[in-house]
């Protein structure tokens, strides 16, 4: 709650709001998930390395998709997204959310294993 507490006011002066709070979120959750997914993996084959760490590299290569070609192509799916992947990826608080969420989410388990 912490990391999220400021809303994502920025230097510039905008505010990232809800569209800012829920893909942070989305993407700490995506990342408690895949771990947890990485943790009760006995076996690594080619198809658990495409499924896990892949998932997380199609989210990254999917935000800007939207929130960039989408609007230069007049195709506006999520309009709200329009300019969110600097807000995100330029700010610390994001990185250390998204880092720091999963980690402490599964950290009993990886201790545990």
């Amino acid at each position: 709650m912490l990391a999220l507490s400021t809303d994502g006011v920025f230097s510039d002066g905008l505010v990232g709001g809800q569209w800012w709070a829920g893909t942070a979120m989305f993407t700490a959750v995506l990342g408690c998930i895949l771990w947890k997914g990485a943790l009760i993996t006995d076996v690594w084959t080619k198809y658990t390395f495409i499924a896990i760490p892949g998932s997380m590299l199609v989210w990254f290569i999917y935000l800007p998709v939207v929130a960039f070609i989408g609007p230069a192509i007049s195709v506006d799916v999520f309009p709200e997204y329009y300019g969110i992947v600097p807000m995100l990826w330029g700010n610390l608080n994001f990185w250390l959310f998204v880092l720091l969420v999963p980690f402490v989410c599964n950290l009993r388990d990886f201790v545990w294993k």
